[in-house]
């Protein structure tokens, strides 16, 4: 009989300590890309509309960078957007 797998361990980082990203960095970059209003969707402390979905694994990467190309109207590449 095979045993179920399952999530063993979840790491939950709220603090900053295990990846330390810089949040300014983040946002000139996405307002360079040309996403508007960048700042209301990632807040410092709740991602709203498709930042909260892809930090929740609604949507993948993929999906992620194509909501992003729609808001920008312009071709981006994923290397710029990640």
């Amino acid at each position: 009989m095979m045993k179920r797998r399952g999530i063993k361990n979840l790491i939950i980082d709220f603090g900053g300590v295990l990846i330390d990203l810089d949040r300014q960095r983040c946002l000139e970059n996405f307002r360079k890309l040309g996403l508007p209003d960048v700042e209301v969707m990632l807040d410092l402390y709740h991602q709203q509309d498709f930042f909260q979905k892809y930090e929740k694994g609604l949507i993948t990467s993929a999906e992620f960078r194509e909501v992003i190309r729609g808001k920008i109207g312009k071709p981006v590449t994923d290397a710029q957007i990640d």
